[in-house]
């Protein structure tokens, strides 16, 4: 796999992921787009067990599993402590892997307690059977209270939807996972991030983003919409 791709490191965790990675949600063109993606050096992939997918990109890892920083979302209807583990190791056997580098909480659900997802969660980092937590589609007031809920383990990310028709803004320095769709045009970001997501995509029609969002708060890679050979 080509290591040349700008990273940044995933809030305070330590960890550098690639400024330019993978999503899955629609993908319906089988494991080697993803792989052109991973050799192409966007060794993120984004999945989740509602996309359909995480056996697809079983398939694109394959020996390179612990090349590739790898993120899927458990769906709210799993938010209860024991259909949460369940839906894990479901998530964990479908990617053949013995652990998840990122779960998030796909989107918020107030019918469950946050005390009773977040610790089964935070269960799941105690086994090793997940490294990060993060959520996805939590407004600030939510996050916050996402926050407060945590025992030991921060919430590492808050992935969002972000394109020129649906402008997210991030209200204070945290670590935004936004999701950039390229079919709205042009993408914001440093020049380095750019020249990266262009050369990628001469192999691979993926999405990529930068927003550098003040105080520090880290930018990402995100999710790609129907990625596609180009070429």
């Amino acid at each position: 796999m080509n290591k040349a791709m700008f990273t940044k490191e995933l809030g305070k965790t330590g960890v550098q992921i690639p400024e330019v990675g993978l999503g899955t949600w629609h993908y319906h063109a089988g494991p080697e787009p993803l792989r052109q993606g991973l050799d192409a050096g966007a060794c993120f992939i984004d999945t989740a067990e509602s996309y359909d997918t995480e056996e697809v990109v079983r398939q694109a890892m394959g020996q390179h599993r612990d090349e590739v920083f790898l993120a899927s979302k458990v769906s709210p209807s799993n938010f209860r402590r024991a259909d949460l583990l369940k839906a894990a190791e479901g998530s964990l056997r479908r990617l053949g892997t013995d652990r998840i580098d990122l779960y998030q909480l796909h989107k918020p659900n107030d019918a469950i307690p946050l005390e009773e997802t977040l610790g089964a969660m935070e269960e799941l980092v105690d086994a090793g059977k997940v490294r990060f937590i993060g959520v996805s589609n939590f407004s600030q007031s939510e996050l916050q209270r996402a926050q407060r809920a945590m025992r030991m383990h921060p919430i590492v990310s808050n992935q969002m939807r972000y394109n020129l028709g649906h402008v997210f803004k991030p209200m204070e320095p945290f670590n935004w996972l936004l999701v950039i769709d390229k079919r709205y045009g042009s993408f914001p970001g440093s020049d380095e991030f750019k020249r990266a997501a262009v050369e990628a995509a001469k192999r691979i029609d993926l999405i990529a983003g930068d927003t550098s969002a003040r105080g520090g708060a880290c930018a990402n890679p995100a999710e790609a919409v129907r990625p596609r050979m180009t070429s």
